[in-house]
């Protein structure tokens, strides 16, 4: 049941339970209060602090801040794994850098995934990229 819960969450699909998703064609939309001085990252403008939405739509993702904008990016998921394949900025979001310090070309990026109560945690496995570490990883809740 957990496994075919973590699925849908991130294919947006209705499975029922605790927790309920909606139709199948509606996207899976979560929100999290960030304060962005408590990240690990070097320091972000305080206009990014506050409420962050998370939407999962099929096989992307879509992060948005008033003050941050939009992120887009791919991703996939197997069994309580999810998995995030990113390009450098522009085409991707965040720019992941490398031991000698050069911008990755091509990032991936996996998650183990938790459905909660009223939503779902996101706990880093491997990721190259600190700030979206800091931002994913974390418990998200369901928009009512």
């Amino acid at each position: 049941m957990k496994r075919a819960l973590v699925a849908c969450l991130i294919a947006a699909a209705a499975c029922g339970g605790d927790l309920d998703l909606g139709d199948r064609r509606d996207p899976v939309v979560l929100t999290a209060e960030i304060d962005v001085r408590r990240l690990d990252v070097p320091p972000l403008p305080d206009s990014f602090s506050g409420t962050w939405r998370l939407t999962l739509e099929g096989d992307r993702y879509l992060l948005h801040q008033e003050g941050f904008g939009t992120i887009s990016e791919s991703m996939s998921a197997e069994g309580e794994e999810l998995t995030i394949s990113a390009m450098p900025a522009p085409a991707g979001a965040f720019n992941c850098y490398g031991a000698e310090g050069r911008i990755l070309d091509r990032v991936e990026a996996r998650y183990e995934i938790e459905a909660t109560d009223d939503g779902v945690s996101f706990r880093p496995v491997e990721e190259p990229c600190p700030l979206r570490r800091e931002l994913l990883g974390r418990s998200w809740r369901r928009n009512a």
